[in-house]
């Protein structure tokens, strides 16, 4: 009887240890979950009639700005900026001016060619409202328009102030005639008192 009982409690054992060899091998197999790095979703898209190069006689902005489906390269500097929406914007999901300084300083140069993009109505007229994501960067509100010229109809694109919809900057499609309009006010266009064209 005591050799029966002695029989049982080793196989019971060897059971046990079984059991635990075959949780320890478990536990060996499982895979650490490994960090996800924020991804900005290109969520902001400019009209089709905007797309391609735009020419301006503003001293300020000498090279062309061309718009894609979802970047531009900047006019001023020649750098490409991505767009995204507002709510994906990295590091707070929140304009420009809220993002902390801190997050800025750290990663200035992803920010720099990162920009959010809203609509707004102001005078009647619908603005894209571009915030570039980059340390001092200025906010501005674009809008296109098909407008008269010598009896031609033209498509002039129009850059103005993001709060008031006063224009201080216009691109047209070719050179010539930003130089020969550049400085063109437009009838139902609210324009800056100071411009640099």
């Amino acid at each position: 009887m005591k050799h029966s009982n002695l029989l049982a409690l080793l196989a019971a054992a060897a059971l046990a240890s079984a059991a635990g060899a075959s949780t320890t091998v478990q536990a060996q197999t499982i895979k650490p979950v490994k960090s996800v790095t924020q991804k900005v979703t290109n969520t902001y898209s400019f009209p089709k009639k905007w797309r391609g190069k735009w020419y301006s006689s503003n001293i300020l902005t000498p090279k062309p700005l061309i718009i894609k489906l979802g970047s531009y390269t900047s006019p001023k500097t020649g750098q490409t900026v991505k767009m995204t929406s507002v709510a994906n914007a990295p590091t707070t999901g929140k304009l420009t001016s809220e993002i902390t300084s801190v997050s800025q300083d750290q990663d200035s140069t992803k920010l720099a060619a990162l920009a959010t993009g809203t609509t707004k109505k102001i005078n009647h007229i619908t603005w894209s409202l571009v915030t570039p994501a980059g340390k001092d960067a200025e906010s501005a509100a674009y809008s296109m328009k098909v407008e008269k010229l010598n009896g031609k109809k033209v498509q002039v694109l129009f850059q103005a102030q993001p709060d008031t919809g006063k224009v201080y900057n216009q691109y047209f499609k070719s050179k010539k005639l930003a130089k020969k309009y550049g400085n063109h006010h437009f009838k139902k266009i609210s324009y800056t008192e100071y411009n640099y064209r």
